[in-house]
């Protein structure tokens, strides 16, 4: 992995900036005007001056123009002449304090960097330091009401300037213009860290070379991957001894910085979030002397968007283009804990390769072309599929990424705890306890779907998809729950209607117990549409089922309600094959089946053809 990060961060280095590692790179509406506004401490006339004259369009050169540095994080002094818009506090604070404390911007250069006293910069934090009164002006809101931006517009930062006759003949000058800034900065950043003074060469643990600047890791705080490398989190120093980890676990300056550009780059392009938590992923390739890991990169990504984050598959073809290149690689999906002040993993997914991964994504591409009349217009994916996933809001366990991970750890599933799960998301869509953003308030991963009907066909034809996926990775605990199909001839059937049916039970590989219950919910089926044309939309026939798993006995109960209805409503004639079908699969003294696995192939039959039905 080390040797990856080292090879990511040496490519990205080249023809880059010092400053690149420090300045901030805002996030940009392109549909709307962006605006800088430069905010003048007008010593002169003892006043800070906000106004539109003073703003002008941003570019892609303004971040560094103006010195807009990044947000230190945790406790840092608080050291900027530019803010972001949201970051107001931080401007007012760096250069005026908190409320009746010294300007931080000073008292840094105070503590730290004393020599700097003398400078043009520093006298002028003195002037401006004598604003306090008039702080409140640099707040958010009062920015945004002075300018008077229309919607087609927003602010993105602001940079402050000084006007005192002090300083350049009383002209406005930046503060990052002035003598002394630059020097400030490069004793603040840039300042490499030495270990003690010895001419002895000393290993580098992520290159393997002798080097004479080896010291004791130390990384950028805050969010950063390699804080799993440090002994605060032990995450991959876990063999470690921590009174010798320093030791064993040198770097040498050129090294950390390639190891800090790579983890910042790998958390800005190859983050996804899996089943809710945003994972970063690692990529670790067999050979890193000859890979363009620009391109290498781009075909990461494009996989896992198919998988994780994409919400059609136009891009399939182009993904899976690389596929016959010999440059293999493995993946290490590292979820990530953090409130953006720490980096640590709340799970570890390791060693994917890419042949599996390749595996993976062709077989879903074939499932979405063979189920694309059963799902419409949705797509079949990681992405999806967690939308069905119910997962509890504020529990340690989350069920939809532990049975991701176990994909990808080639782990089998139990078959039960994906029933488990399809009931659950129909407790969900019966309870009613939706937001008014239509957001299950227990699971907040479930919206609520305009009717009970399209709740279950979306549902069915998703957890179809899913299943015959974990079919054809050979990841289902136990045997096969679609086996010992029998295959039969439709001669004299309704073409139509059957041909279909018996194309899906080929793709699904039905036995006979779930073919029984196929046609049972044909006839649940039948029986609601007739109680809606009579006027009884909730269709009363549906709150004979359990949610929480069907036996033996609740379907023998069943089959005696529904031909009872049958008669009551004059369709008996309509059911009779159904019925017949039903009856040539279901034997009650050998059933054995699961009662939580019989409610998804009840319904499997109830949301058959349910969208065109409506239609």
């Amino acid at each position: 992995m080390l040797s990856t990060l080292l090879k990511i961060g040496e490519q990205i280095s080249e023809n880059r900036s010092k400053w690149d590692d420090i300045i901030e790179a805002p996030k940009i509406d392109e549909n709307r005007t962006n605006y800088v506004l430069n905010i003048i401490f007008n010593i002169n006339e003892d006043k800070i001056e906000i106004s539109p004259e003073n703003i002008e369009k941003y570019n892609k050169d303004s971040p560094l123009k103006h010195k807009l540095l990044k947000t230190l994080k945790g406790n840092a002094k608080k050291i900027y002449v530019a803010t972001l818009i949201k970051n107001m506090e931080h401007l007012k604070e760096s250069l005026l304090g908190k409320e009746e404390e010294k300007a931080q911007l000073l008292d840094d250069i105070d503590s730290k960097f004393s020599f700097l006293k003398e400078s043009e910069f520093y006298y002028a934090l003195l002037e401006i330091s004598d604003l306090n009164r008039n702080r409140k002006e640099l707040e958010a809101d009062n920015i945004k009401k002075q300018l008077k931006l229309s919607r087609s517009s927003q602010l993105i930062f602001c940079y402050s300037s000084i006007k005192s006759d002090s300083f350049n003949n009383g002209k406005n000058t930046e503060l990052s213009d002035l003598q002394g800034y630059e020097n400030y900065i490069e004793n603040k950043f840039f300042k490499e860290k030495k270990g003690k003074e010895s001419e002895e060469e000393k290993l580098d643990y992520s290159t393997g070379e002798l080097v004479k600047d080896a010291l004791g890791a130390k990384f950028q705080r805050g969010y950063n991957l390699n804080a799993m490398f440090v002994t605060t989190t032990k995450n991959f120093l876990s063999e470690f001894e921590d009174k010798n980890a320093s030791k064993n676990y040198q770097l040498s300056n050129q090294s950390i910085k390639y190891l800090d550009r790579a983890a910042e780059y790998l958390i800005k392009n190859l983050t996804f979030r899996i089943a809710g938590i945003s994972h970063m992923i690692v990529p670790e390739f067999f050979k890193t002397e000859d890979i363009d890991i620009d391109l290498a990169l781009d075909n990461i990504r494009s996989k896992n968007e198919l998988l994780f984050d994409l919400k059609n598959f136009d891009a399939l073809d182009t993904a899976l283009g690389d596929e016959a290149e010999d440059n293999p690689y493995w993946l290490n999906y590292i979820g990530i804990d953090s409130d953006g002040n720490y980096f640590k993993a709340s799970n570890y997914i390791k060693d994917v390769s890419k042949h599996y991964l390749i595996e993976i994504i062709e077989c879903i591409k074939r499932i979405n072309k063979e189920f694309e009349e059963y799902l419409g217009d949705k797509i079949f994916n990681f992405y999806t599929l967690y939308n069905y996933m119910p997962v509890r809001e504020n529990v340690k366990k989350n069920v939809a990424l532990s049975i991701f991970s176990d994909i990808f750890k080639k782990m089998t599933i139990d078959r039960i705890t994906i029933f488990q799960l399809f009931n659950q998301y129909l407790k969900c869509q019966l309870s009613g306890q939706f937001d008014a953003k239509r957001k299950h308030n227990s699971y907040p991963n479930i919206l609520e779907q305009q009717s009970f009907d399209f709740a279950i066909a979306n549902e069915v034809s998703i957890y179809s998809a899913f299943i015959k996926l974990l079919n054809e990775l050979n990841l289902l605990k136990t045997d096969s729950i679609m086996e010992n199909t029998i295959q039969e001839s439709n001669e004299g059937k309704d073409k139509s209607m059957n041909d279909q049916i018996e194309s899906f039970f080929r793709k699904m590989n039905y036995n006979e117990s779930q073919k029984a219950l196929f046609f049972l919910g044909r006839i649940l089926n039948s029986i609601g549409y007739a109680q809606y044309q009579k006027g009884h939309t909730s269709k009363p026939i549906m709150n004979k089922i359990n949610y929480n798993g069907m036996d033996r006995d609740d379907i023998r109960r069943l089959i005696i309600d529904l031909k009872e209805k049958a008669k009551q409503y004059d369709i008996l004639g309509k059911t009779e094959y159904n019925f017949s079908r039903f009856t040539d699969y279901f034997n009650y003294n050998e059933w054995n089946m699961d009662p939580e696995e019989a409610v998804f192939f009840l319904l499997s039959g109830y949301s058959f053809f349910i969208t065109k039905e409506k239609e």
